[in-house]
Formats: structure tokens, C-alpha cells, sequence
């Protein structure tokens, strides 16, 4: 009987364990899927994924499996003690509110690297799902802009006949701003050329579209995501789309031995070439450039591209305050005014419009000092050799797409950017992490 009651009881408790577990697993899954729609429901999920999480109980032997390696544990710690540095101003400023904003606002960079450090084995087991369910989101949202692109722009008269609309300034529905309806059109940019990503490596890793049908299928969908970063504009995105190309395209150069790869990897280059200098807003801010009467001027002045004088602005608060920064309690106010001198601007416009860096790495060293700079670059300089060591090229794709959008955009200033940054880049440590050394093949 006391035998049968302790079988019962291990059942109970394996049954418990196996629920949470897949609970948590299911609500990751569902993070993964859900990044690219609508971003404030994302904080319900991850609530849920650490609710779970901590019901699984066991913690010490869950994080020493996890971080029983130096390259996870490195970047488990670095991501801990830039979100100290981040939460520490708390303690001495007097603007409390706006400071645990911020804090509340960069909560990924200490949940998900706990939450990941936590993961079980059945993160492994369906590791390629993450991938695989953020690319189908990115297909259907894609379709969703279109969809209501369309709406927006078509209609009918009281005869019937087709009208087609334009937004406000003669500008499609199907361009910029206008077709992207769950995020700016920068990370929605970013997400789809992740996504491009992806599917490269499923395609070429897993052998997922090796009958005819699925390699048409394959060719649709990367065209696709082409077409909708070409509609959106995105500087940074099409740029992103460049580099991603040309390393897929140096890889089909190095590894294949047939003239016919290699005329298409040159036509493609060429294409990408058209495709860049195309992006109205790349041409726009070369115009910018070449029309003004002083070059020297139009680099760090009032005519520059706008950009170009905000990390102006930043450069300049960081030679006053190189060591430890100014922090987030006073930014906006110095860094306001700043920009003010440097473009003329009025106080009102400076004011409404509230300007930040455009560039994640400069406003670290202007919020921490160095060593919040230093912090931040060594959580992408550090895995970017391990991975080109470990040939784990979508991790190292991931870094580099993401890292050069870094350099355009505050992203860790939003949720659509820290939550993709954070989630992802602890699923490359804790649970993709694999050393992808299967060599390309070259009929492919």
C-alpha cells in the first residue's frame, strides 16, 4: 500500500513537472511567434513564461546545467551587469519616476537571460520551432500591411469604378511608414531581413526545401520579404538586406566550383547595387550631402543629415562626461539642449519632437560612460568570434544585422527592439548554441 501511494505520488510530480515544463516552453514559442504583431500584449506572455518557469522549481541545477560553459556564462554575466548599471541610478537620482521607466523599460536584459539560463532540454528539442514560427509570423503580418494597404488605398465611386487613394503628401499606402501597421518601419525592416536570414539557413542546413515545389516555395518567400523591405524604405534595413546578400553571396563565390553559381552570385550583386541607390531615403541624404555649398559644413552642421548632428550632439555631451556619463535622469534635458545649439531650432520643436541618439552605442556612452559603451560592445564583439570560430553563421548573422541597426537606431529604447535584441540573442547562447560546420553545398 505505502509502495503504491509513493508511485502515485511520483506519477503526480512527474505530471506537475512535465506541464510546467511545456507551459514554459509553449509561452517562449509563443514570444517568438507574436514578436513581429502587436508588441504591448508580449509583456503578458513573458509574465507568464517567468510565472511557469519559477513553478518548475530546481533553480541551482537548472542554472548549472546551462551555464556550465565559459561563452554562456561570459554573456549570462555581462548582460546582468549592464542592467546594474542601468538600475544602480535609481539609488542617487532625484527624478525616481522617469528612472525606474527606464529600468522597467530594459527588464529583457535581465529577464531573458534568466529565463533562458532555465530552460530545460525541451528548448533544444524544438530550438529550430523558434526560428521557423518567427519567420511564419513575418509572412503573415507582411500579408496583414498589405492587406490593409489595400484598404486604405482602394475604393469605389457610385459608379463602381476603382479609385485609388494616396495618403497624405501624395505618398502610397504601400510605402514607409504607411504600410507597416504593427511597428516602425525600421524593425519591421530588421525582422523581415532576420527572417531572410532564416530561411537561408533552414534551406540550406536542414535540406527543409529540397523538392521542387518547396524550393519554388523557397525563392516566393525570400522575394517577398525583398519586396516588403523595398516598400518600407528603411535606410538601415535595406542596408542590412545588402550585407546579409553579399555574405550569402561571398559564400556561393568561396564554396561553389560551378560558373553558373558564379554568375548569378555576380548578377546579384549587381541587382543589390540597384536596390540600395534606389531607397528614396539613401538618395535623399547622399542629395543632402552633395547639394550643399560647404561639405565640411553639411558633415557636422546645420544642413547635415539629421543623424549625422544628433551623434554630433552625443559626441559632444561624451567629451564632458567620458567616465561616467550623464544618465538617464537628466538626458533628455541636456541632450535637447545641445541639439538646440547645433541646429537653431526652437525650444518648443526640440522639446515636442524629444530627441535620442540614433545610434544604441553612442547613448550608452553618454548614459553610463565608457563603461556602459564597453559593456555593450563586448556583448556583440565577444560572439561574434566565438561564432565565426564555431562557424555559427545565423548567430553571426543575427549579430551583425543587428548590431549595424544598433548604429542607426536607440533600440534597446523600445520594446519592439530590446525584447527581438534580448530574446534572440539569449536563445543563440541557451539554446540554439551549436557549432554549425556543415559545409555549403554547392548545388544549391
Amino acid at each position: 500500500m505505502i509502495e503504491k501511494n509513493r508511485l502515485k505520488v511520483n506519477k503526480n510530480r512527474l505530471g506537475y513537472h512535465n506541464f510546467v515544463k511545456g507551459a514554459s516552453l509553449t509561452f517562449a514559442l509563443i514570444i517568438a511567434f507574436w514578436l513581429p504583431s502587436y508588441r504591448w500584449i508580449l509583456s503578458d506572455f513573458i509574465a507568464a513564461w517567468v510565472l511557469f518557469s519559477l513553478l518548475e522549481f530546481n533553480f541551482k541545477n537548472r542554472f548549472k546545467l546551462n551555464l556550465s560553459n565559459p561563452f554562456s556564462n561570459t554573456l549570462f554575466v555581462l548582460q546582468l551587469i549592464l542592467f546594474l548599471l542601468i538600475s544602480v541610478e535609481i539609488v542617487y537620482s532625484d527624478e525616481k519616476t522617469s528612472v525606474l521607466k527606464n529600468i522597467l523599460q530594459k527588464l529583457s536584459l535581465f529577464l531573458f537571460p534568466i529565463l533562458y539560463a532555465l530552460s530545460g532540454k525541451q528548448f533544444k528539442n524544438k530550438k529550430y520551432l523558434f526560428l521557423k514560427l518567427f519567420v511564419l509570423s513575418n509572412i503573415i503580418i507582411s500579408l496583414i500591411c498589405l492587406a490593409s494597404a489595400t484598404y486604405h488605398a482602394v475604393s469605389f465611386d457610385e459608379n463602381g469604378s476603382l479609385i485609388y487613394k494616396h495618403a497624405i503628401y501624395g505618398y502610397s499606402f504601400y510605402r514607409q511608414s504607411f504600410l507597416s501597421v504593427f511597428h516602425h518601419r525600421s524593425y519591421f525592416s530588421l525582422y523581415l531581413v532576420f527572417s531572410t536570414a532564416i530561411m537561408f539557413y533552414l534551406k540550406e542546413k536542414h535540406e527543409m526545401f529540397n523538392s521542387v515545389m518547396k524550393k519554388i516555395l523557397f525563392w516566393l518567400v525570400i522575394v517577398f520579404f525583398i519586396l516588403m523591405i523595398y516598400l518600407l524604405e528603411s535606410r538601415a534595413g535595406t542596408i542590412s538586406l545588402v550585407i546579409l546578400s553579399a555574405w550569402l553571396i561571398f559564400q556561393r563565390i568561396f564554396f561553389s566550383d560551378r560558373l553558373f553559381n558564379k554568375i548569378i552570385a555576380i548578377i546579384s550583386v549587381i541587382a543589390l547595387i540597384g536596390l540600395l541607390i534606389s531607397n528614396k531615403r539613401i538618395k535623399y541624404t547622399i542629395n543632402q550631402i552633395e547639394n550643399s555649398e560647404n561639405k565640411t559644413e553639411t558633415i557636422v552642421g546645420k544642413n547635415a543629415p539629421e543623424r549625422l548632428i544628433l551623434w554630433k550632439s552625443a559626441i559632444q555631451i561624451i567629451s564632458d562626461n567620458f567616465w561616467t556619463g550623464i544618465g538617464n535622469e537628466h538626458f533628455h534635458q541636456k541632450f535637447n539642449n545641445i541639439y538646440k545649439k547645433n541646429t537653431g531650432k526652437s525650444e518648443k520643436f526640440v522639446l515636442n519632437v524629444n530627441y535620442n541618439v540614433h545610434n544604441q552605442f553612442l547613448e550608452e556612452f553618454v548614459l553610463y560612460g565608457i563603461f556602459g559603451f564597453l559593456l555593450l560592445i563586448s556583448l556583440f564583439i565577444y560572439p561574434i568570434i566565438i561564432s565565426f570560430k564555431r562557424k555559427n553563421y545565423l548567430f553571426l548573422s543575427f549579430l551583425l544585422i543587428t548590431g549595424f541597426n544598433f548604429l542607426f537606431e536607440s533600440m534597446l529604447n523600445t520594446i519592439a527592439g530590446i525584447v527581438f535584441f534580448a530574446f534572440f540573442f539569449n536563445y543563440f547562447i541557451f539554446v540554439f548554441n551549436e557549432e554549425d560546420k556543415k559545409v555549403i553545398r554547392s548545388d544549391i
